[in-house]
């Protein structure tokens, strides 16, 4: 990574810059441009026939080519939320900032920029320096769409302290961000102080799956354990939204566990090891598990005792038996670990 971001014209190859060029070039917007929603609804098709972003999803995570179809597929539900909702009032001069997490992926990330340009705005899209490829390939399907360079640019890295710097110029109208709680915590704070009218900060954590009425206890297991687990859903736990902890009726309980345990065992890919990005992810599952048993919840599925420091491959593990008052009711990092939750 050099020092001096980079920004990348449309149509172009990247070129030496900062943040602070990429808000000049933004500067020179007038009007919003029309037919923004029209363009944008042809971003979700060029996005999924984007080789380069398939083939990179394929190599980091070991993917197969239906299993990227399905991450790319996202992008267009996501971006169909997006443009269902009618706009209300006049479009909005200014810039937006646009930091991404990349574990946003293609649909989280792509709803983002969208939602900015709908408004009227132009974006500063800004990559994680982690993974740049997701905004990456963002940008390549708005540039294909007729986005161009006075609408949106593509800046390579997001440091927080050159965004905290431009917040503090006041050269920008709203940001749009989503990482960690630390990461957000900063941003939060550099924004009140520039008194940035509109935010949207999203902490990435992992989600909950309520067990009810609305679905046969066997479709509701199968879809707890394809977001806990699925490869293609989840790489690994990484994801923000992976479903943690499944809320169980009491008087559910035992047979939901019981259909769930079933599925688990008849899905051969479902028990296989997950590839994780997270160096630390062995010794946080590891973590997980130990406080899992301490506490007196039931392992019924993964714990290998065997699992190695550097590991970037961690077993799915459940947990039945867990009360509302436990520790691993409340957790909320994304690992392949799901704690089926007591609830009356």
């Amino acid at each position: 990574m050099n020092e001096a971001l980079s920004t990348r014209p449309p149509g172009g190859s990247a070129s030496d810059g900062s943040l602070t060029d990429a808000l000049d070039a933004l500067d020179a917007v007038g009007h919003p441009r029309r037919g923004r929603d029209e363009r944008l609804w042809a971003v979700a098709e060029l996005l999924e026939e984007d080789e380069e972003a398939a083939r990179e999803l394929s190599r980091r995570f070991e993917l197969s080519r239906e299993e990227v179809r399905g991450h790319l597929e996202a992008g267009r539900v996501a971006l169909e939320e997006v443009l269902e909702v009618p706009s209300t009032g006049r479009p909005t001069r200014g810039i937006s900032l646009c930091v991404l997490d990349w574990r946003e992926l293609f649909g989280d990330g792509l709803a983002r920029v969208a939602r900015e340009l709908l408004r009227g705005r132009a974006v500063a899209l800004l990559s994680d320096e982690r993974w740049p490829a997701p905004a990456a390939a963002i940008y390549r399907s708005l540039s294909a769409a007729g986005f161009e360079g006075d609408e949106l640019v593509l800046v390579d890295g997001a440091r927080d302290a050159e965004l905290a710097e431009a917040l503090g110029e006041r050269r920008v109208d709203a940001l749009s961000a989503s990482g960690s709680v630390e990461r957000i915590r900063r941003l939060r704070h550099a924004a009140v102080s520039a008194r940035i009218e509109e935010q949207c900060l999203r902490t990435l954590r992992c989600s909950a799956f309520e067990v009810g009425h609305e679905l046969a206890i066997e479709e509701s297991a199968r879809q707890v354990l394809r977001a806990a687990f699925d490869r293609a859903v989840t790489l690994g736990g990484q994801l923000p939204g992976q479903v943690a902890l499944a809320y169980v009726p009491q008087r559910l309980y035992s047979h939901f566990t019981g259909v769930l345990l079933e599925l688990l065992t008849a899905s051969p890919e479902a028990c296989q090891p997950q590839p994780q990005v997270d160096r630390q992810a062995a010794r946080r599952a590891r973590a997980a598990w130990v406080q899992g048993l301490d506490e007196g919840a039931t392992m019924i599925s993964g714990g290998q005792e065997d699992l190695g420091p550097d590991e970037l491959r961690v077993p799915p593990t459940v947990f039945c038996n867990v009360e509302p008052h436990m520790r691993s009711a409340r957790r909320q990092e994304p690992l392949p670990v799901l704690s089926l939750v007591r609830v009356s």
